[in-house]
């Protein structure tokens, strides 16, 4: 982001951007969709490699402010990669007990 552009531009940005690397990569991928939901604010994504179909569903909250990501696999067990969250704001990140990931920060008001 440029020095002078300023805090009240940082307002637009994106507060977490997820990072997900699915350990699937150099797989021939098949029957990929992807689905927007503007009533539900949900994003879709689902595709087939060998004879596992994945899912990965984003939910957007505005209240109380949640963005939730969801990955299944129609097979038990096929599910492997590693998760994580960034931002180009000040945030933290943190894992909770019952295995959510959470990242806080704060965006400066526009």
């Amino acid at each position: 982001m440029e020095k002078n552009a300023g805090p009240l531009l940082c307002a637009l940005l994106p507060m977490a951007e997820p990072v997900v690397a699915p350990g699937c990569e150099g797989f021939i991928t098949r029957y990929y969709y992807r689905g927007l939901d503007l009533n539900d604010a949900v994003a879709t994504v689902r595709f087939k490699i060998g004879d596992v179909t994945y899912q990965r569903k984003l939910l957007s909250v505005i209240r109380p402010k949640v963005l939730m990501m969801r990955i299944t696999a129609d097979k038990k067990g096929m599910i492997n990669g590693t998760l994580g969250l960034t931002s180009k704001l000040k945030y933290q990140v943190k894992t909770t007990a019952a295995n959510y990931l959470v990242l806080q920060g704060k965006a400066p008001n526009s």
